[in-house]
């Protein structure tokens, strides 16, 4: 199911899975534009990444215990940064 949030929305949500307070973050965090910054939420949380139709596809783990998520768009760092706010809306 598609998910609407703002650009702010979904980096106050990265920013949070990061471990940023956003008072702080608010000035330098920008993982939708800082292709490190995206990198390191793939590392942190080991995404995978792949290519689709549509552009690319990011999931967490397959791991059973673990909840799943995914998002996909053309853009990866985008696509990233949905992954990541998902997870962090469903805690």
């Amino acid at each position: 199911k598609k998910m609407k949030m703002t650009d702010l929305e979904m980096t106050r949500r990265c920013a949070d899975a990061a471990g940023y307070s956003w008072d702080d973050a608010q000035w330098f965090y920008k993982p939708l534009t800082d292709d490190a910054q995206a990198m390191a939420l793939v590392k942190k949380f080991k995404l995978n990444i792949g290519q689709v139709s549509s552009g690319c596809k990011v999931f967490t783990g397959l791991n059973l215990q673990d909840q799943f998520y995914e998002a996909d768009n053309k853009d990866l760092s985008r696509a990233i940064c949905l992954c990541i706010a998902k997870m962090q809306q469903s805690k």
